[in-house]
Order: structure tokens, then sequence, then C-alpha cells
């Protein structure tokens, strides 16, 4: 039994080393699952601050992007409307131009047919007696300030 006895104590002290290395080693083991689980964590907590750093830079530029856009699209437009404005100052400027030669024009054809009318008048005057009813011409002006002569022939 002494024999028996030191092999069942020599077998338990065994176990109980085995026991102690088996722990020994899930304890490393669980230090060491700790701690790169950590380090991920750490280095995940990294890899975000660092993706939200990139998206605020992103959002930075894409704002100062759309200003720069909605600049230029705005002096575009002031630069469109100045231009436009030029233009129709322009048009109205050559449609007064035109206007006033026209009318220029109007009142020196109505100035030449009163000469021509008061030259007539007098070449009938001094000549003899010829029916003038043959050449009956009226001379007015209608509304719009327009010279109407009409030629009566009988």
């Amino acid at each position: 039994h002494e024999q028996a006895g030191a092999l069942r104590s020599q077998a338990e002290s065994e176990v109980a080393a085995v026991r102690q290395s088996g722990a020994d080693d899930a304890a490393s083991l669980r230090r060491e699952a700790e701690a790169y689980g950590e380090a991920r964590r750490v280095e995940a907590e990294a890899d975000r601050e660092e993706a939200r750093r990139v998206l605020a830079a992103a959002q930075d530029e894409a704002l100062g992007v759309v200003a720069d856009a909605q600049q230029r699209a705005e002096r575009m437009l002031e630069s469109t409307e100045r231009k436009a404005r030029e233009r129709a100052a322009q048009a109205i400027s050559s449609a007064r131009d035109e206007l006033d030669r026209l009318r220029g024009a109007r009142a020196l054809s109505r100035r030449q047919l009163e000469d021509i009318h008061g030259h007539v008048s007098a070449a009938l005057e001094s000549t003899a007696p010829v029916d003038t009813d043959a050449f009956d011409v009226d001379i007015s002006t209608d509304a719009a300030g327009q010279v109407a002569g009409q030629a009566a022939t009988n």
C-alpha cells in the first residue's frame, strides 16, 4: 500500500503541477489576448479618429468648393446683367438716334415739298392761265405729322 500511496501522491502532485501549468498557460494566454484586444481597440479608435478627421477635412473642402462656385456664379450673373444693361442702353440710344434722324428727314422732306409747292404755284401764277384744277394738290399733314399730298386728277 505504501507503494500505491506513493504513486497516488506522486500522481496527485503531477496532476496539481499540470493543473497549475495549465492555469498559468491559460492566464498567460488570457493576458496576451487581452493585450492583443486592447491594442486592436486602440488601433480601431485611432482609425476612427483618422476617419473623422478626413471626413471633416473633406466636408471643409466641399464647403470651400461650393462657396467658390457660388462666388463665380454670382460674378457671372453680375457680369451678364451688366452686359445686358449696356446692350439695352446701346439699343435705346441707337433707336433714339434713328428716330431723330427720321424726324429730321421728315422735316427736310416737308420743307422741300413746301418749297416745291411754292415754286410750282409761283410758276403757275407767272404763266398764262392754266386750268389748275387738273393739278389740284392738297399738301397737309396727317395725325402723325406725315405729309399727305394727293394729286386730284379730273
